[in-house]
C-alpha cells in the first residue's frame, strides 16, 4: 500500500510523482500520483506578479530619500538654483 513517503510503482523507484491540477485561486490543491493513485493536499503559495515591482519601487525611493538627505546633494542643488560656480 501507498503512503506519503513510498510510492507502490517500481517505475519511479518508490518515489511519488503528483500530478496537480491548474491553480484556481486557492491555497490548497490535491495532488494525485501519476503512478499508483495516492492523493495528497499540497499547500501552494499563490504568485504576485506585482510583488517584485512594489518591492523594487520601494528600494528605489529609499534610496533616494538618502540621496537627499546627504550633505552633499543638499550643496550641489543649492549651488545650481543660485548658479554659484566652483568646486565641486
Amino acid at each position: 500500500m501507498a503512503s506519503q513517503f513510498t510510492c507502490d510503482s517500481d517505475t519511479n523507484e518508490g518515489n511519488h510523482h503528483f500530478v496537480l491540477p491548474p491553480p484556481n485561486m486557492t491555497s490548497q490543491v490535491v495532488g494525485v500520483c501519476k503512478y499508483c493513485g495516492f492523493t495528497r493536499t499540497h499547500n501552494i503559495s499563490l504568485f504576485d506578479p506585482m510583488a517584485t515591482g512594489r518591492q523594487a519601487l520601494t528600494v528605489k525611493r529609499q534610496k533616494e530619500k538618502v540621496k537627499k538627505q546627504s550633505d552633499s546633494y543638499q550643496i550641489r542643488t543649492l549651488r545650481k538654483t543660485r548658479g554659484i560656480v566652483g568646486r565641486k
